[in-house]
């Protein structure tokens, strides 16, 4: 089974979204405005240094120091991630729903996935990729 791109799509953007949030210091979920830069969300330049970092971890990739310079706001910074760090085509490498050996989710139905499992599971796919 895969993941439909536009899944996949959501589940890096909330990853990113997620951690913004996290960094911002307020619920994931009530963060919302991905098209807002973010030093108009009220983030410092240690805080973009944090969010570099955490990415370039989670990814395995090394990130430039200006990244969130050049992409200020979560849309920006995932379009640039998609098309130039991860270099994945989404829409021929299918995303194993059943890579999750831990999961009490369905492989079978994805529509049991939240949007963090759709995350934690596109990051396994990334990190395979090497």
């Amino acid at each position: 089974i895969t993941v439909p791109i536009e899944e996949r799509f959501a589940a890096l953007t909330a990853h990113v979204q997620g951690i913004v949030a996290e960094i911002l210091g307020i619920p994931a979920r009530e963060f919302t405005k991905v098209d807002q830069g973010f030093f108009e969300l009220g983030m410092d330049s240690l805080m973009t240094v944090e969010l570099r970092n955490r990415l370039a971890k989670d990814l395995g990739k090394s990130l430039a120091a200006t990244i969130t310079f050049k992409y200020p706001t979560v849309t920006s910074l995932v379009d640039y991630l998609v098309t130039e760090v991860i270099d994945l085509d989404f829409s021929l490498k299918p995303l194993a729903i059943g890579a999750n050996q831990d999961s009490n989710i369905d492989p079978l139905n994805e529509e049991d996935l939240s949007l963090e499992e759709l995350s934690d599971l596109l990051l396994q796919e990334l990190n395979s990729l090497g």
